[in-house]
């Protein structure tokens, strides 16, 4: 009799979790956590929705989410308030991350973090029709505002991804 294998299917988040916690101190977000947020302490912010696909196309458990609404900008937060802001595999499906990124700024307060884990352009070979933008660790580092220094960088994570965490200088 032949043996059935049951793949294991990984949440981004769990690739990255042992890293990035030591970086989720205080208050903070997981935009788009979907299923999964980085941390219970963290406030999770997800649509709940599948940009091309409909509601929840995956039949996802969705109850970690606090916040459930399309995200576009952070205007919910007050200007430095947030110690951290964790997200994974998010940032490529706006179409507008650099309003995002800059709204990420705002919310910081100095020494805050900037937690980023995304697919890389060159090592994610799918097509994804839900992904906007892509960039290789390098491009990314490139669009992180000036008042920002990068304090970890992991060019190549799991098979496709890379992780980035700026923290705010000023």
């Amino acid at each position: 009799m032949a043996k059935i294998s049951k793949e294991i299917i990984m949440n981004e988040t769990t690739k990255i979790r042992d890293i990035a916690l030591k970086y989720c101190n205080g208050n903070g977000i997981d935009l788009g956590c979907g299923d999964e947020k980085i941390c219970e302490e963290a406030i999770g912010i997800d649509s709940g929705l599948d940009f091309l696909y409909g509601p929840n196309k995956d039949n996802r458990n969705l109850s970690c989410v606090n916040i459930r609404k399309e995200i576009y900008d952070l205007k919910m937060f007050d200007d430095k308030s947030l110690d951290y802001v964790y997200t994974s595999h998010f940032l490529e499906h706006l179409p507008d991350p650099i309003t995002m990124i800059n709204d990420i700024e705002r919310v910081l307060r100095p020494g805050g973090y900037f937690i980023v884990y995304l697919p890389d352009r060159l090592l994610y070979t799918e097509k994804n029709l839900e992904h906007h933008y892509m960039w290789t660790a390098r491009e990314f580092s490139n669009i992180i505002p000036g008042n920002f220094e990068i304090v970890e960088m992991i060019e190549k994570y799991y098979d496709y991804s890379f992780f980035i965490v700026a923290r705010k200088i000023i």
